[in-house]
């Protein structure tokens, strides 16, 4: 479940269409957007009263508070509209133009923008690297012309967006770069369609997977929204929130590395709604995931954008006049039809198990519990008992944090299970020093990395023992990531020496070069939920050498290589950096993960990452008719 906030209001549907609307969020929870008044206005939280002039929006920003959009500029006599990017934290009023560029869409952190540029061939999608000028991304036409805009950029600096094709519609594309982990090449490539004439592709997370939508049939506007890889195919279709998804539109507008979407969605009612995807539970109403009160005065219309917290911003439309009160603390009255920005936060979901369905368990006053009761074996009619519920929040994986009582007198047990499996049994048998249930007895379990999805069943059967009652207060469910990184320079490392790299994922990688040994080995114990992972190792393949890698589980190879890649440099510099994708590599808790090199001239076998991805097989309980499981499996 979410928790829902204000952030503040936004007006109406504006001139020219312009639909007012929060646009992005960054790690920090700061948002841009676009405000429609009087005249349209960017707005930004980085800052008190960050707004552009009239004319302005804002579309993008990074973690580093660097926003980009498009407002007025005055060249050569003339207002026109230019897209700009302001300075880490910087007001949007004061930002500058880039150059040759009408609207910047979206920013990296390395501060590479892409947008829609104007250049001789007209207007057409742009790409900006840090300190190098601006790139002509063209179209996908043979002959070049007609229009393209980019959307998106990721942090290898692939981009996404909407090209013309030789026949005249405007198709969805990938464009690469030259090292980038799967090798794309710095070209447009046609993504295709879901069967109609058009498509577009708005966001690219950092596993290369692109969101956007396509029309579903020739000579029909009916969209749906998708998620590919490299090609948009029938099992790229997400559906929408309708019984009938063949007349109703969906969008989606942004992914996480969490694999998370969100977009908006045609319902049942006829009403646009905000949707949620994953691909542990498929699409659901983003209306239906936060708690709401009798008479809300929202219906969460569009999601607009999901950072790696979880946590989602986007538009809701006020269904009759209300007063509102915003994050910052301010009340003003609100009337029906306006447009607010919203920002949901995942919630730690506490179950007080006395609630929960109860098999010869009893309740028990309890002033020290949580809720002023707990569950207990104790005059029960049989010596086990199990407290169970269904799961009805937000499908994910989380951390269970069990609160319970260990007394002395006894030894009892406990086991906590999803549809009838056991998770973690365990035995109470701390010395706590007492044997009486007050607070000193009372203590916590956590199972870490649990994948959860709508309608499991989760169970706690306890067993108790002498004077030991196996009493429970509470079950807490606190969402995690289910993207596991692990930097070599952390990991055991034999002969492996670290070393300081700028372009490395957190400024550190490991190598064998002024090693002890042309051999070495990186290891460490995986700690997650067992179950199948893909694996993504993150290298340097440099020009000057043939170094070798062998992934490893508890010893055994699983994959080896050559470092053989002509990237186009013998320096460990950002071209050289790559990844290598394993596939459904099933591990278990305690495994160890290890990855050998073996050193050749001067190739020093580098190695910066490993990258865990919960791969969407049936051992995590995942939606197998998910799009993502038919791209990540």
């Amino acid at each position: 479940m979410y928790s829902l906030s204000i952030i503040g209001g936004l007006g109406r549907e504006g001139t020219a269409g312009r639909v007012p609307g929060a646009f992005d969020i960054n790690e920090k929870g700061e948002v841009v957007g676009r405000f429609v008044g009087v005249a349209q206005q960017a707005f930004s939280t980085t800052g008190t009263a960050n707004l552009g002039p009239p004319k302005s929006q804002a579309f993008g920003i990074n973690n580093y508070d660097v926003v980009v959009g498009q407002k007025p500029f005055v060249a050569r006599g003339e207002e026109v509209g230019m897209a700009f990017r302001t300075t880490e934290g910087g007001q949007i009023a004061d930002a500058a133009p880039i150059d040759g560029g009408i609207i910047g869409f979206a920013i990296n952190d390395d501060g590479d923008v892409v947008g829609l540029g104007k250049f001789q061939q007209g207007e057409q999608a742009f790409r900006k690297f840090q300190d190098q000028p601006l790139e002509r991304l063209g179209t996908l036409r043979q002959d070049g012309l007609q229009g393209s805009v980019a959307y998106d950029i990721n942090s290898a600096g692939v981009t996404v967006g909407r090209a013309a094709t030789d026949d005249g519609a405007q198709h969805a594309f990938r464009y690469g770069i030259n090292n980038d982990i799967l090798s794309f090449g710095p070209s447009m490539a046609d993504l295709g369609t879901l069967g109609g004439r058009e498509s577009l592709a708005r966001d690219i997370n950092d596993l290369n997977l692109i969101v956007g939508d396509s029309e579903i049939r020739a000579g029909s506007n009916i969209r749906h929204a998708f998620v590919t890889l490299s090609e948009i195919t029938s099992s790229s279709d997400l559906g929408t929130l309708a019984t009938d998804d063949s007349n109703t539109t969906s969008r989606a507008f942004d992914i996480n590395n969490r694999l998370q979407i969100v977009g908006e969605s045609g319902t049942d009612t006829g009403e646009t709604h905000a949707f949620f995807n994953d691909p542990f539970g498929g699409m659901s109403d983003l209306n239906n995931l936060i708690f709401q009160s009798n008479n809300f005065p929202f219906v969460l219309t569009t999601g607009s954008a999901i950072n790696e917290s979880g946590v989602i911003v986007g538009s809701a439309r006020l269904r009759f006049d209300q007063r509102i009160r915003y994050e910052e603390g301010r009340i003003i009255n609100g009337t029906a039809g306006d447009i607010y920005a919203f920002r949901l936060t995942p919630t730690v979901t506490r179950l007080e198990v006395e609630d929960l369905s109860l098999d010869t368990y009893q309740v028990e006053r309890n002033s020290v519990a949580s809720g002023g009761a707990l569950v207990s074996l104790r005059n029960a009619s049989g010596n086990i008992g199990k407290v169970s519920t269904e799961f009805t929040t937000v499908s994910g994986f989380y951390d269970v944090v069990i609160t319970y009582l260990d007394e002395t007198d006894g030894a009892a047990k406990l086991d906590f299970q999803v549809d009838g499996r056991s998770i973690d049994a365990w035995t109470l048998d701390k010395n706590l020093g007492s044997s009486d249930p007050v607070e000193q007895t009372f203590t916590k379990r956590t199972i870490s990395n649990v994948a959860l999805k709508q309608g499991d069943t989760l169970s706690l059967v306890g067993n108790y023992d002498g004077g030991e009652w196996a009493r429970v207060d509470s079950i807490e469910l606190v969402p995690v990531d289910h993207v596991m990184v692990l930097e070599a320079e952390d990991m055991n490392l034999d002969s492996y020496q670290v070393e300081s790299n700028t372009a490395a994922s957190s400024g550190e990688l490991v190598s064998l070069r002024g090693a002890s040994s042309n051999t070495g080995s990186a290891s460490t114990t995986f700690t997650g939920q067992s179950g199948a992972y893909d694996i993504l190792i993150g290298y340097l393949d440099e020009t000057d050498g043939a170094a070798q890698l062998d992934f490893q589980v508890n010893n055994q190879s699983v994959e080896s290589w050559t470092l053989d890649k002509n990237l186009g440099s013998s320096d460990p510099v950002e071209q050289t950096f790559t990844e290598r994708r394993i596939n459904n590599v099933f591990l278990k808790e305690g495994d160890t993960l290890s990855i050998a090199g073996s050193s050749s001239g001067n190739e020093w076998a580098r190695l910066d990452f490993i990258r865990l991805v919960a791969s969407v097989e049936g051992s995590f309980g995942v939606d197998a008719s998910s799009p993502l499981s038919t791209l990540l499996v």
